[in-house]
């Protein structure tokens, strides 16, 4: 086999294994979409709960937003801005911070990090409990309810 043939079987295998990441990444996006077409299209499932119109935060913040087994670690200035764009059960908490606690964040929970999402976490009793433990101390973050 000479050096080109090696070459080119080597990007073969290259380009092989980039597309079996993209399919899968691919298959998620669309389980995921499915399983949220699902859920509105099925009347036995409650509806994402809608936020009430009092004013918006506009303060820096880590917030913890619940969907299903997940959670989602992130900071905002505009929470209420923020959860229009994410679909989510509910909001466990936020506490005063940005980015450099939001990162702390990230490290201390790694162990529960979903590889795919770069911000979603399983919901381990451990990450559960600190929310609960922020939510305490912090108070709810905004009323969550029906319009």
């Amino acid at each position: 086999m000479g050096y080109y043939d090696r070459e080119i079987a080597e990007l073969r295998e290259s380009l092989t294994e980039s597309l079996q990441t993209a399919n899968y990444r691919a298959l998620l996006e669309v389980r995921l979409t499915l399983s949220r077409l699902e859920e509105m299209e099925n009347p036995s499932t409650p509806e994402a709960p809608k936020l009430s119109l009092s004013p918006a935060p506009t303060r820096n913040v880590v917030y913890y937003l619940r969907w299903a087994d997940r959670v989602k670690i992130g900071t905002t200035k505009n929470l209420r801005n923020r959860t229009r764009d994410i679909y989510f059960d509910e909001v466990l908490a936020a506490e005063p911070g940005g980015r450099v606690l939001e990162a702390q964040m990230h490290r201390k929970f790694a162990s529960l990090k979903i590889p795919e999402y770069r911000e979603w976490f399983q919901a381990g009793p451990e990450l559960v409990n600190h929310a609960a433990e922020v939510r305490s101390k912090h108070g709810a973050p905004f009323k969550v309810g029906k319009l």
